[in-house]
């Protein structure tokens, strides 16, 4: 499950947002099944690197993790806008996670 759970989880997307918009189901579905995904990599990222010993592998390994987070950093930017995205004094524990903990 998500920390702190999905409704949690979603409220903090935003940093700075002003209102709060009602959680749903469908929003509620998404969250838990980004935790899945979560999951999914980090068990990957154990079977990959525990079961090679092949540099190319771990190095588009990493490659690819790389790119993802890239992505990530790029979305979140996308999103908060430029002026929120560089406020870090007004950054919430989501946003350091999606951007701090990232970089």
């Amino acid at each position: 499950m998500v920390v702190g759970g999905p409704d949690w989880f979603i409220a903090e997307q935003v940093a700075g947002q002003v209102g709060q918009h009602a959680v749903t189901d469908n929003s509620r579905l998404v969250a838990l099944q980004l935790g899945n995904l979560y999951l999914l990599m980090a068990f990957l990222g154990i079977g990959i690197l525990t079961a090679t010993t092949d540099a190319k592998v771990v190095r588009n390994y990493l490659i690819a993790l790389l790119l993802g987070d890239v992505g990530h950093v790029g979305v979140t930017y996308l999103i908060l806008g430029h002026q929120r995205f560089v406020d870090i004094s007004a950054w919430n524990l989501m946003t350091w996670g999606n951007v701090g903990f990232t970089v």
